[in-house]
């Protein structure tokens, strides 16, 4: 039984986020809530830690509109900190499943890393969240719902600075949602979050082409970390775009945007760290208006339950891939860079938590996913 949330909306939301921002407006026009009150109503909403919209403090006439905008909202699990004070927060679903999401903090921004399925169905090697399995994608209201929990509790007043859809799942596998969460970011109603400061990742497994429909782009991320299929397909799994074809989307995107991509690059020793990767990556993307994030590869962490201690977190299990030294990363870069190619080495942060690149998905790990 396929138990995957469709795209398309059949009968009433689950919740008011997965409706429109048109409708919305016609609700609180026939309502006739003014822009004041509508600025108030969601300006509550995402500093208040509520559990149902009748708790909201500050909002005149709510018990006029509860009924016409079903609310729900996820379970905070459990959350830990590194010691630079980022942070990952483990949540439940109504239908009792995990997802998880990064609070990172530095002295200049504040950005959040959401999650988008309960699972993947990519079911990249390195990657923990590849080991549940898929369950289902997570709705629109899901997934804002990660970022108003967050900033209610553990951010304002401060103003978070940028989001990251790039946890849990393939974001292209539910773009109708994503794209849905992208508005509600970049609107009043949301955080008022430009599109410069929102990416969406890819594998770069799926099709490019409702993406590059999407009238509004946003930050681009692409996961390639060869440019060999085979090495490839050893570190990720076997993809059904070759990486010529996954080029010219690459292409395209920025035709269409005029924003560079941001391809990521994870190096994994003996595989596709080499002088020669490092050059045939150079002539692969010599082409591509784009930058390259290296990172190192995080070891995979695998718990038991979502109340494991950080100290079980920290317990990772041994891996067939292993991550590179120091001098190596710095040889790769430079090799890039000396070739015209802009590179940046992105330390991963809260690895020690397992809230690394690769690494989200320990507390789910228990989970079967249903069949598909």
């Amino acid at each position: 039984m396929n138990n995957e949330k469709t795209c398309g909306q059949v009968g009433p939301p689950e919740d008011f986020r997965d409706l429109s921002l048109g409708s919305l407006d016609e609700i609180f026009a026939a309502n006739k809530f003014s822009a004041g009150k509508i600025k108030n109503f969601f300006l509550q909403l995402k500093r208040q830690k509520i559990s149902s919209l009748s708790e909201l403090k500050n909002v005149k006439n709510i018990s006029a509109i509860i009924d016409l905008l079903p609310f729900k909202t996820l379970d905070v699990v459990s959350s830990v900190k590194d010691k630079d004070n980022n942070e990952k927060i483990v949540f439940k679903t109504t239908d009792g499943f995990f997802i998880e999401s990064v609070l990172m903090r530095s002295k200049k921004k504040i950005s959040i890393c959401v999650s988008v399925q309960i699972g993947c169905k990519i079911g990249c090697n390195f990657c923990t969240t590849a080991k549940i399995g898929f369950v289902r994608s997570l709705s629109a209201w899901e997934i804002m719902e990660q970022i108003r929990i967050i900033y209610s509790t553990k951010i304002y007043p401060d103003r978070l600075s940028c989001v990251s859809i790039m946890g849990m799942g393939e974001p292209f596998d539910n773009l109708e949602n994503v794209f849905k969460a992208v508005e509600w970011m970049n609107s009043n109603y949301g955080y008022q979050i430009s599109r410069e400061k929102i990416t969406i990742s890819t594998s770069g497994f799926i099709p490019f082409d409702n993406f590059l429909l999407y009238s509004k782009p946003t930050n681009l991320a692409v996961s390639l970390h060869s440019a060999k299929e085979e090495v490839r397909s050893k570190i990720m799994n076997k993809s059904p775009i070759s990486l010529e074809k996954l080029k010219k989307y690459m292409i395209e995107y920025v035709k269409r945007s005029g924003i560079a991509v941001t391809v990521e690059y994870c190096l994994i020793n003996g595989l596709n760290d080499s002088n020669s990767d490092a050059i045939e990556l150079s002539e692969f993307l010599s082409d591509v208006f784009c930058k390259v994030n290296i990172l190192n590869f995080n070891t995979t962490i695998v718990g038991k339950t979502a109340e494991d201690s950080a100290s079980d977190l920290r317990a990772s299990r041994a891996s067939f891939f292993k991550s590179v030294t120091n001098d190596k990363i710095r040889r790769f870069v430079d090799i890039l860079k000396s070739r015209g190619i802009p590179t940046l080495y992105r330390k991963s942060l809260a690895t020690d938590i397992g809230a690394g690149c690769g690494q989200l998905g320990f507390s789910a790990n228990n989970i079967k996913p249903t069949t598909i």
